[in-house]
């Protein structure tokens, strides 16, 4: 993923100006969605709302965004310039393959399909990275995502190995008030744990899976 250095990236904020990000949030909060779909902050993209939660950045990836840039899209087509309309349309791409490599990867089913899919959108959003923002650097996570077709095929769609039970435990318990002790709660809960740890051999904490 050879990366054209003749254009200098433009930050960001060229292509998403505050009036764009006011337009999208009008978008997101004139969504009629289902009840069971995690609803984002009213000042999305601000500091202010703190960190999202899992359920809503795939909200936000699947359908949010990706639905607000096309309507902003065509919104501005005849406002902006045409370097400009192009850079935003090819921030629309972008986003639509994160979107579908998300939709594949996280699937209730999969198959050797689903993984060739996900990684033919995956592929796709990050050489749209590089040529749309040819100085960033990728992270580790983009490398790791590059692996999710392998974690299809030998265990099966991700909800049965992410961690993210895990985490809202973790999440609930750094909640808890404790006073520095550990109480009645924290007890049964670290005796669970050694019960659970003695019941099953080794080697056989993959079946868990």
């Amino acid at each position: 993923m050879e990366s054209d250095n003749s254009h200098p990236s433009e930050p960001v904020e060229n292509i998403i100006t505050k009036d764009s990000l006011h337009a999208i949030r009008k978008h997101i909060e004139a969504t009629i969605r289902p009840s069971w779909q995690a609803h984002l902050p009213h000042n999305f993209g601000s500091p202010e709302h703190g960190k999202l939660k899992a359920d809503q950045w795939r909200t936000a990836i699947e359908f949010d965004i990706p639905v607000s840039l096309a309507q902003l899209l065509h919104k501005e087509k005849d406002t902006i310039s045409k370097v400009q309309y192009t850079r935003l349309s090819k921030l629309v791409e972008l986003t639509f393959n994160l979107a579908m490599a998300i939709a594949w990867g996280l699937s209730r089913i999969t198959s050797a399909h689903h993984a060739e899919r996900y990684m033919f959108y995956m592929h796709r959003y990050l050489n749209g990275i590089r040529e749309l923002f040819p100085d960033y650097q990728l992270k580790p996570n983009h490398h790791y995502a590059l692996h999710i077709p392998d974690i299809l095929r030998l265990f099966g769609p991700l909800h049965g190995t992410w961690a993210f039970a895990l985490e809202r435990l973790i999440g609930r318990l750094q909640k808890m008030n404790t006073n520095f002790k550990i109480g009645k709660y924290y007890q049964n809960l670290m005796h669970i744990a050694r019960e659970l740890t003695h019941a099953i051999p080794k080697g056989k904490w993959n079946r868990l899976f």
